[in-house]
């Protein structure tokens, strides 16, 4: 039992960077890698790592524990511009969209838990790899793949790519200093979990308008182009 439970601990501890690293690598998929890709990889994954387990006893206090989901937010990003060749305001855009996919993801394996009260932490563990892995999937084809295009495409919408960033960190605030385990009752822990999933598909909704206005520069370059 006593394993049992220390697997759990393990993987509650690196299940958050290892899901961000996934959803996040389903936008980037795309894009042209720079040189060494292999090693900047290896090493940007390692320093992902660190940022998880740095603070992690101090993780109880709520304000260290925003400013490690926000540290390994950065990491992540950082690790996007060092391994493919983006500008850091596409690096930070793919991570907000791989931060709400995870964030949805989350969501959704809650929801199930809450219907399933009495779930081992193996059956926990299995359920939210299985709800991922739907949520992932689903993401990279009806999201991320039609994104693909803006690996040529420079986001210029500074206000909104911030306005982005902002929601995000007000989602890791509110879900850290309002966690799940904190709701007390049914009713409270489903509409948390709604108002979760009403933040990620605002961002979404930000991000495809960021998208649109991207393809329409495009175009409108290529037709004063083509003109001239």
């Amino acid at each position: 039992m006593g394993s049992s439970v220390s697997f759990y601990n393990i993987y509650t501890l690196y299940r958050f960077i290892i899901e961000l690293i996934i959803s996040t690598a389903l936008f980037v998929c795309f894009f042209e890698r720079r040189k060494k890709f292999p090693l900047r990889l290896v090493l940007c994954i390692l320093m992902c790592v660190a940022a998880s387990t740095f603070n992690d006893r101090l993780a109880q206090f709520m304000v260290a524990k925003v400013l490690r989901y926000i540290l390994m937010f950065v990491a992540v990003a950082l690790s996007v511009y060092i391994c493919f060749d983006v500008n850091l305001q596409m690096a930070f855009y793919c991570v907000v969209s791989g931060y709400t996919t995870q964030h949805f993801a989350s969501k959704i394996y809650h929801f199930i838990f809450i219907m399933a009260p009495a779930l081992p932490d193996y059956g926990k563990i299995l359920i939210s790899i299985a709800v991922v892995g739907v949520v992932y999937v689903a993401a990279f084809l009806s999201i991320a793949r039609k994104r693909s295009a803006m690996r040529d495409m420079v986001v210029r919408r500074n206000d909104v790519v911030i306005l982005c960033l902002l929601i995000t960190l007000c989602m890791m605030v509110v879900t850290n200093f309002i966690s799940y385990e904190m709701c007390v009752g049914v009713l409270a822990k489903v509409g948390y979990l709604l108002c979760g999933l009403a933040i990620c598909i605002m961002i979404y909704a930000l991000q495809y308008g960021i998208f649109k206005n991207a393809i329409v520069e495009s175009q409108k370059r290529s037709w004063s182009v083509y003109a001239k």
